[in-house]
């Protein structure tokens, strides 16, 4: 199994003066800062809570087309992508989050930071979870 670690966007200056990313796999995501500085800084958690979001609502992330001419690519952080893995991982073989505590031995409270993106988790931490549901992890430099 696996997930989606990028996604592509391009960016545009509006009339106002604004800087605006649009990301085509991710339509309804509305990125947008005075300065071009600032928006690059708030990318990335711009797109990790527009995915929660997703999540909250019973999604999953979309798959990432490969970059076209002229876009950029915003790569996902190591953590969020094992946490994706995990969340597809547990919606995949139907596991509630009940399950998954018991799974883990671990608080309620505990394994609903694994699976909330917004939370930080050790990456060794993950790797376990993801473990504990028959998937493992691996990490390649390219």
């Amino acid at each position: 199994m696996t997930t989606t670690d990028y996604y592509p966007y391009w960016l545009e200056q509006t009339a106002q003066g604004t800087f605006r990313a649009h990301f085509p796999d991710l339509p309804h995501l509305q990125a947008e800062a005075s300065s071009i500085n600032t928006l690059m800084g708030q990318l990335h958690e711009a797109v990790v809570t527009h995915l929660e979001e997703l999540l909250k609502q019973g999604g999953l992330p979309p798959e990432a087309h490969p970059p076209r001419y002229g876009e950029e690519t915003l790569w996902l952080s190591p953590i969020i992508v094992a946490k994706l893995l995990l969340i597809a991982t547990l919606r995949t073989q139907n596991l509630t989050l009940a399950d998954f505590t018991r799974l883990m031995n671990c608080r309620p409270q505990e394994a609903q930071r694994y699976v909330k993106l917004s939370q930080y988790t050790r990456i060794e931490t993950l790797f376990e979870a993801l473990q504990a549901v028959g998937v493992r992890l691996k990490l390649s430099v390219v």
